[in-house]
C-alpha cells in the first residue's frame, strides 16, 4: 500500500494500479501517480496534484496576472481594486493566501504580441491561477472588489 495516496484515490483507480505494478517490481510513486492521472482523464498539473497528495494540502501557490496598456484608464481603476484587495486583512488569514505573486504584462509591448491580440479589446484581464486548475480564472474589463476577496479566500 502506498501511504502518500489517499485510500480512496487507490481504490478509485485499483485497476490503474494493479495493472500497473507487475510481480515484485515497484514502479516510483511519481510514474505511477502520472498512470493514473494520464489514465483518468483528469488532465491536471501532475506535479502540484502529486504534492497537495503527497502533504494533505493543496499547493499554497497563486498566480495573478494582471494584462494591461499605458493610458488605460479601466486598467488604472481595476488594478487600484487590486492593490486594495492584496492589502485586505483577510487575505493574509487563509494560509493559501500568504503565496500571491503578481506578474504585470503590457500587452503593447512586442514581446507580448500574442497577450495583444488575444486581449486588446477586453483590458484590463485579471487570470487566477493555482496549481490545481487546469485554466486560470478571469476578471475581463473591471474587478469587484467582493468578488475578487471571494475568489482569492476561497479554497479549491
Amino acid at each position: 500500500m502506498i501511504p502518500l495516496l489517499p485510500s480512496s484515490y487507490l481504490q478509485i483507480h485499483s485497476t490503474t494500479l494493479s495493472t500497473y505494478v507487475t510481480g515484485n517490481k515497484q514502479p516510483s510513486l511519481t510514474r505511477m501517480f502520472k498512470a493514473i492521472v494520464r489514465r483518468s482523464g483528469l488532465g491536471v498539473s501532475t506535479r502540484s496534484h502529486f504534492r497537495a497528495l503527497a502533504t494533505g494540502q493543496p499547493s499554497s501557490e497563486i498566480r495573478l496576472t494582471f494584462f494591461t496598456k499605458e493610458n488605460c484608464m479601466l486598467c488604472a481603476k481595476a488594478k487600484a481594486v487590486l492593490d486594495e484587495v492584496l492589502q485586505d486583512p483577510l487575505i493574509g488569514e487563509k494560509p493559501w493566501t500568504r503565496n500571491i505573486n503578481l506578474e504585470m504584462v503590457d500587452i503593447e509591448s512586442p514581446s507580448n504580441k500574442n497577450w495583444f491580440d488575444c486581449y486588446r479589446y477586453d483590458i484590463p484581464v485579471l487570470h487566477i491561477d493555482r496549481d490545481i486548475q487546469t485554466k486560470p480564472v478571469k476578471f475581463m474589463h473591471s474587478l469587484s472588489k467582493s468578488e475578487l476577496l471571494e475568489e482569492l479566500t476561497e479554497q479549491v
